[in-house]
């Protein structure tokens, strides 16, 4: 790869920028929509909870495909480590035919190898962006949980016919 060459994603993982684009736009609606339900004046507005419920529903159906793309990625308790692996065997081997050196040698100069920092560096990236995905996709099946337990809790109060009048 030359220098003048940018270093994309997809060189290193099977997912598409416009994943990343899906990803972003559903968790901005999804905080909009947990913050949305923070700030509800009335918990016993059935209907308003319910409204809430499937927009939540049909964001975290999305969000729930994109967890399930990242969670291929993952192995033994962390993300990207078998594409890690794979670079840094290559860099080794690139390291090997360039300079003219022992494994032993490639494996004490790799971290230092500029093909194998800039990969690194960029799944650094990439393996944020996964785990915030995962982190953020428990939040809000919690938040929708809580807007369920305010459903079920509003048929249950005896103001719920009040409120719903209102």
């Amino acid at each position: 790869m030359s220098q003048s060459t940018k270093l994309k994603v997809t060189d290193l993982v099977d997912y598409p920028e416009k994943f990343f684009i899906q990803v972003r736009d559903c968790l901005k609606l999804l905080k909009e929509y947990s913050s949305e339900y923070v700030g509800m004046d009335n918990l016993y507005d059935l209907q308003g909870l319910e409204v809430l419920k499937r927009k939540m529903t049909a964001q975290l159906e999305l969000l729930a495909e994109h967890h399930a793309r990242t969670k291929k990625f993952k192995t033994g308790g962390d993300y990207l480590e078998e594409i890690r692996k794979f670079i840094k065997s290559e860099a080794i081997t690139l390291i090997m035919e360039q300079q003219k050196v022992s494994v032993n040698q490639a494996e004490k100069l790799v971290y230092s190898f500029p093909y194998y920092k800039e990969r690194v560096e960029l799944m650094a990236d990439v393996k944020a962006f996964f785990i915030k995905v995962e982190v953020l996709y428990k939040h809000y099946m919690e938040v929708l949980n809580s807007v369920v337990q305010s459903i079920a809790s509003s048929k249950k109060e005896p103001n719920y016919n009040y409120a719903k009048e209102s």
